[in-house]
């Protein structure tokens, strides 16, 4: 074991800090950092239109609403949620393609960083599949 070498001070004597110590304290820092960073995001997983809309409730920014795969017929899913541009909030497939959306289904959108990935509108009936609006005055940005 290597001696740590004393340097000298304005004060006197102090010991010089040690490489291990060093990297000690990065990697303390590095871990929280990571933690806090991964912990605040949740994945919803939701295989009908009442879960999706309890998870779009509670969606905060990073967050991401997995949708099984399977057939939605006439779902009608609305998010009124704000993301930001590091950390949107993601409404995909379970597995990208598999999500089939049919008959009058459609997502509405409202609020910021919102992204849709991996869905399949197969055969709409409806007058609009994708709305980026939950209502005339509340828009998509």
């Amino acid at each position: 074991m290597s001696r740590i070498p004393k340097q000298k001070g304005l004060n006197g004597w102090h010991l010089g800090i040690s490489s291990l110590e060093t990297f000690m304290r990065k990697f303390l820092f590095l871990a929280f950092t990571s933690l806090a960073v991964t912990a605040s995001a949740t994945d919803y997983p939701v295989s009908n239109v009442a879960a999706f809309t309890e998870a779009a409730g509670q969606a905060k920014a990073g967050d991401r609403i997995i949708l099984t795969d399977g057939i939605w017929e006439n779902a009608r899913l609305r998010i009124r949620a704000a993301g930001t541009a590091s950390s949107p909030i993601t409404i995909k497939a379970q597995t990208p393609g598999k999500v089939i959306l049919t008959g009058d289904s459609r997502i509405s959108l409202a609020g910021e960083h919102l992204v849709v990935d991996g869905l399949w509108f197969q055969n709409p009936t409806g007058t609009e599949a994708i709305e980026l609006r939950v209502d005339y005055d509340e828009l998509a940005n």
